[in-house]
């Protein structure tokens, strides 16, 4: 119950492996589509301004249902740049499709009317890096079992390439390092030797088939095994069973025994050799008298 184990272990991830996968132009564009409405730049629209809401949902209305052109109620209309955040009520503008006319909106001190010109978006090659890896993690999250099996196969190969955990660790790029000792009746995640850091995303308590191999005899190295999104292999480096410690009583009690048995063992050897060298011989009848024993009595001759 008390036996520990120091292992060295190498490991990859998929999420690692995910940052090295290269996306076709295509696939990117598709991702970038789904999600373009998150990268709305602005929006340019020919507004009217009234200073009444009837006066503007009158507009609205004559102008949705074609009784006066659309053209003709817009055409001294001035442009106007719209960026997400300029008008209160900025999502009735993103909520008209082109050449569409917007529902009555609050603008300045007024009410507005909007008929829609152009949308923009910031292209793809213009987004920051944090907004391009979230298409990235689109396309790989939509396509998650190809690309995790493609990591499997690979990365289960360059696993088994070598013996050197360190070597494969710097050769491919993989997590690689020594597990404080652990316990084979694991309370709490192995922790890394160096860093003292718990290791929960590959060993945590719950990875029964780790602390199995980790207790596999000394020198022995695991199969690849797979953790959630990882995988890795484990050497057996030290096993060590530890002596509970005994209580200050049962050490005095034993050591008094033994005191006692190494006299009893002296008093017989010494009335041995006694014995032997001077030829005794016993008294039986004045012996059994002394121990209050009936001496016993010879059979009468016939």
């Amino acid at each position: 119950r008390n036996k520990t184990s120091e292992v060295e272990y190498v490991a990859a991830s998929f999420q690692d492996y995910a940052k090295t996968i290269n996306l076709t132009p295509a696939e990117i564009n598709a991702a970038y589509e789904t999600r373009k409405s998150n990268y709305l730049q602005n929006i340019v629209a020919r507004v009217l301004f009234f200073k009444d809401m009837n006066e503007a949902a009158a507009k609205q209305k004559e102008v949705r249902s074609s009784k006066e052109n659309a053209e003709k109620a817009f055409s001294r209309a001035a442009n106007q740049v719209f960026k997400p955040g300029d008008v209160q009520e900025f999502y009735k503008l993103k909520n008209t499709p082109l050449k569409g006319i917007s529902d009555v909106f609050k603008f300045k001190n007024g009410f507005a009317l909007a008929r829609i010109e152009a949308v923009n978006f910031t292209p793809f090659a213009a987004l920051d890096a944090k907004e391009k890896q979230a298409i990235k993690d689109q396309v790989i999250g939509q396509n998650k079992k190809k690309y995790f099996d493609e990591f499997k196969a690979k990365t289960t190969q360059n696993l088994e390439s070598g013996q050197d955990f360190t070597a494969l660790g710097r050769r491919f790029g993989f997590t690689f390092g020594k597990t404080k000792p652990l316990s084979i009746l694991p309370k709490e995640s192995a922790k890394d030797q160096r860093s003292e850091k718990p290791l929960d995303n590959l060993f945590p308590q719950s990875n029964k088939p780790f602390f199995d191999a980790a207790f596999q005899k000394e020198g022995s190295v695991s199969k690849v095994m797979e953790w959630g999104e990882n995988l890795y292999r484990v050497r057996v480096l030290k096993l060590t069973s530890p002596q509970k410690q005994m209580p200050a009583k049962d050490r005095e009690e034993i050591a008094k025994s033994l005191e006692e048995r190494e006299k009893n063992r002296l008093s017989t050897n010494l009335r041995a050799y006694t014995q032997k060298k001077f030829d005794v011989r016993y008294e039986w009848e004045n012996i059994y008298r002394l121990m209050g024993i009936k001496v016993p009595t010879a059979p009468e001759q016939e």
